[in-house]
């Protein structure tokens, strides 16, 4: 980009740039660097001079390099940065593809563990020079939910492409030698298997039978080789569509996949010498060919063997310009006309000309279906829309995560020219927009967003490759630079008009969302992030949550933990962003206040699992655990009653049921949301319950061993030497229950959304805090004076370390094995980790989220 000169009062403030064809011919150059968004919130990208992985989840500082296969880990130097990357949607596999330097290239396939930062080679097998990879996708994945574009209900997707009962996972392979591969792994089998046919004529495999490749795309002189290709997984379809864009190079060239500079030796001689530059060489028909190349895969399986076949079909022909992106976009609706088209292809392209002014972008939409004829099933297709740009680049297309007939492919257009602020920290290159399918016309129920980036990086590289966020509320663009690869977050375009369901109630756009990403167990990272910035109001925020627990309960079977989860997300990165004390701190005690909600309700199943019937069983091994989670439980019924205490202190109110705030101490802290949400009462409930009968247990025990003598001795110190008496406030509990009993299921959502009781639970809780004040359960010398502090003389430390305790089982953690680390809550654990006795329903509950259902990933020490 070129700074041009404008009037002098005006270039003080501003600087005037303008584009050259040259800016925008990284566009069509290839490869790209590769850039993937999972639905773990990992950003996945290609290092950009090394074959490495690099990966950072969002919105954490979380950052992690992935093992490598042993052929690129013992020989770095001999293979090209990867070209793809490619995470399956259940976040179970990754798959990347690194090019040789004149060797063969390597593709890779890693499974996740437990944190969403450990990877580990599953399997690598290698490609030839001219037969590497050039696009992935994957096959029977279960179906996800997403919002439908009428009621904004959470609909869950037709099945896609054809069913894989046996195998798991399903690898579409297309490479440069115009071959399907499909990499697949049996049930109950460690090892791959693949089948593979050409794209270029009716071909078959067999799995387990004997292959012989005899097809060769090499002419005299030159090689055919596929650049650009897209698979196309219709809905409730058993075959899917291969487009191809196909280009000729003369067989002395090195093919896309390798640099296009040679590397610098500098033990090279001083001597001048004449080297022939493999590019001067190159011909000058050496362009893409003018067709868009289609196949139809079709995927048996007969119980026992599974069948691969290809049928080419009638290519797309008068397409000279260079292709920028190729997309399938398929439709998921329910009973379609028999007219309207299941699957369409939508095509950016950039035409240089003579390489003399900017280049001319346009975009294409093809329509594809299937007709019968009298022998079998045709696919045909239709150009339905074609639209050119003179002032502005197209210079991404992405397609939406959608359901139903409301189909929109995002457009990211760039400018040729513009003015810039010289102060100004932001730096505007384009913008985004929703385009309808099959028209190509702007959506006008979506926003129009800027293309921004740090004001620094004027004038250097374009975005050169995007990726959505999991749930479609960012964009994740990839620069190339010289060194490394530079990625930036801008916000997608959003539904304006809210969804309004068959009951006449609008949900907003954002709302839905959230509950569809809870209902497929997508990371809520990118929403939460969106709403939790300080320009974001609180109020309208706390509206989106309120109406996404509303959408969850209609749903049926969430857990409610997940809503809860999702207030803790909200409130802790709400605590991280905003500039005000009074706000931080308020968010801070509300995000804590819901995850001892979390504990709570995990400390009643820990504590009903070591039970057997209604009797507790005991052994030395579990023992100590129970103890550390009944220590942690009576501390947090301690600053319970210290708040009811301390709110008891109010003047009645008179001439209301509701509480007269001008006379009267609101009972609005965080903490009081234990007492009042119905679900959070319940489990702290049954927990006090649990601990009356366990050390009823406790006491009748004989110790027959030291350390079950020290065990009961050390319980009792807990509870005996705690500010009140468990039995009595379980008693309090069970009176205060009748109370809370009718609250309305819209105010405990409210209380959840904005964590502190509504004002119609504060009228209800101003008896029990009068109750709990006056009561002989509590023991106030001990309750708000600790021993510790009756000390006189002896130093207290002015910052002293609290220990750092498990988050689950709530003993101090150790760190004697790697302990993992909550990336919602920020909670540790070394449940699972280290070996001995644990409870069961670690594996069933915890093993792969926390218990405010946040992911884990590795602790740093």
């Amino acid at each position: 980009m070129l700074n041009s000169v404008g009037t002098p009062s005006k270039s003080k403030l501003n600087d005037n740039w303008s584009s050259g064809w040259w800016d925008f011919y990284p566009l069509i150059e290839r490869p790209r660097l590769p850039i993937e968004w999972s639905n773990s919130s990992v950003i996945f990208t290609s290092h950009a001079v090394q074959p490495v992985i690099l990966a950072r989840h969002f919105s954490s500082s979380k950052q992690f390099i992935l093992s490598s296969p042993n052929p690129i880990s013992s020989k770095p130097s001999s293979y090209h940065p990867a070209t793809i990357i490619t995470a399956s949607p259940d976040d179970e596999w990754l798959f990347a593809y690194f090019p040789g330097k004149d060797m063969d290239g390597v593709a890779c396939l890693w499974r996740r563990g437990m944190e969403v930062d450990k990877w580990t080679v599953h399997e690598f097998w290698t490609y030839s020079a001219q037969s590497g990879v050039v696009s992935v996708d994957w096959l029977g994945l279960p179906r996800e939910r997403h919002p439908h574009p009428v009621t904004g209900m959470p609909a869950r997707s037709p099945h896609r492409g054809p069913k894989t009962l046996l195998s798991s996972p399903n690898l579409v392979l297309v490479t440069q030698d115009h071959r399907v591969t499909l990499c697949y792994m049996r049930n109950y089998m460690p090892t791959l298997k693949m089948l593979s046919c050409s794209l270029l004529k009716p071909d078959q495999a067999v799995e387990n039978a004997p292959r012989q490749f005899t097809d060769s795309q090499t002419d005299v002189g030159s090689v055919r080789m596929c650049i650009n290709a897209s698979i196309g997984i219709p809905y409730n379809d058993s075959s899917f569509i291969i487009a191809m864009r196909s280009q000729v190079f003369p067989s002395n060239t090195s093919p896309p996949n390798h640099n296009q500079f040679s590397s610098m030796d500098l033990s090279m001689p001083m001597e001048t010498e004449v080297q022939s530059d493999p590019l001067l060489d190159m011909k000058e028909d050496c362009t893409e060919e003018s067709s868009i190349e289609l196949c139809e895969i079709q995927l048996k399986l007969d119980g026992v063997t599974m069948r691969l076949s290809a049928e080419p079909l009638p290519p797309i022909q008068g397409n000279l310009a260079k292709l920028r992106d190729m997309y399938f976009i398929c439709n998921s609706a329910s009973g379609l006309p028999k007219s309207t088209p299941s699957t369409y292809i939508v095509a950016s392209f950039l035409d240089f000309t003579d390489y003399n002014s900017l280049p001319k972008s346009s975009l294409k939409c093809y329509s594809l279906s299937k007709e019968q004829l009298p022998t079998k099933k045709s696919w045909k297709y239709r150009q339905e829309a074609f639209k050119s740009f003179d002032n502005r680049i197209a210079g991404f297309i992405v397609p939406f995560k959608q359901i139903g007939s409301h189909l929109g492919v995002l457009v990211g257009f760039y400018d040729t020219s513009g003015t810039h602020k010289r102060k100004s920290k932001r730096f505007s290159i384009g913008n985004t927009r929703r385009l309808k399918i099959p028209d190509l016309n702007d959506d006008e129920q979506w926003s129009h967003l800027s293309l921004v980036f740090p004001g620094h990086k004027s004038g250097r590289d374009i975005p050169t490759n995007v990726c959505f966020s999991p749930n479609d509320a960012l964009l994740c663009t990839i620069s190339p630079s010289l060194w490394s690869a530079e990625t930036t977050i801008h916000k997608a375009p959003e539904r304006l008009a809210p969804f309004t369901p068959s009951d006449g109630v609008t949900i907003p756009s954002l709302s839905s969302k959230f509950a569809s990403a809870i209902v497929s167990r997508r990371s809520t990272d990118d929403l939460t992030h969106t709403i939790s910035m300080q320009t974001f109001p609180i109020n309208d925020a706390i509206d989106i949550l309120h109406q996404t627990f509303l959408v969850l309960d209609r749903c049926g079977g969430v857990s409610w933990l997940a809503q809860v989860g999702l207030s803790l997300e909200f409130y802790r990165s709400r605590a991280h962003h905003t500039k005000s004390e009074l706000e931080r701190k308020r968010s801070t005690d509300k995000w804590q206040t819901v995850h001892d909600i979390c504990s709570v309700a995990a400390c009643s199943v820990i504590l009903e699992e070591a039970k057997v019937g209604n009797e507790f069983m005991v052994d030395t091994e579990t023992v100590w655990q129970l103890i550390d989670l009944i220590g942690w439980m009576a501390t947090l019924l301690e600053k319970l009653m210290k708040e009811c205490v301390l709110s008891s202190e109010f003047s009645d109110a008179t001439g209301s049921s509701a509480l007269d705030t001008s006379k009267t101490k609101a009972l609005d802290a965080p903490i009081l949301l234990h007492l009042v949400h119905p679900t959070a009462f319940k489990a702290l409930r049954a927990t006090v319950s649990n601990i009356k009968r366990f050390r009823q247990t406790i006491d009748k025990l004989t110790p027959k061993s030291e350390n079950t003598q020290i065990a009961k001795e050390a319980l009792i110190d807990i509870l005996d030497c705690a500010g009140l008496d468990v039995s009595g406030l379980e008693q309090l509990l069970d009176d205060f229950s009748q109370t809370i009993k009718d609250i309305d299921e819209n105010d405990a959502r409210r209380s959840l959304a904005i964590c502190q009781p509504t004002l119609t639970m504060q009228s209800k809780l101003k008896g029990f805090v009068r109750s709990v004040a006056d009561s002989q359960i509590l023991r106030k010398a001990r309750l708000f004076i600790k021993p510790s502090e009756l000390i006189d003389g002896a130093p207290q430390p002015m910052n002293k370390k609290e220990k750092i305790r498990d988050v689950v089982l709530k003993g101090v953690v150790l760190h004697r094995v790697p302990s993992m680390s909550c990336l919602r809550c920020g909670g540790r654990s070394e449940l699972g980790k280290e070996p001995g006795v644990r409870f069961r329903v670690w594996d069933k509950m915890w093993s792969r989220r926390c218990i405010c259902a946040g992911e884990w990933s590795t602790a740093v020490v």
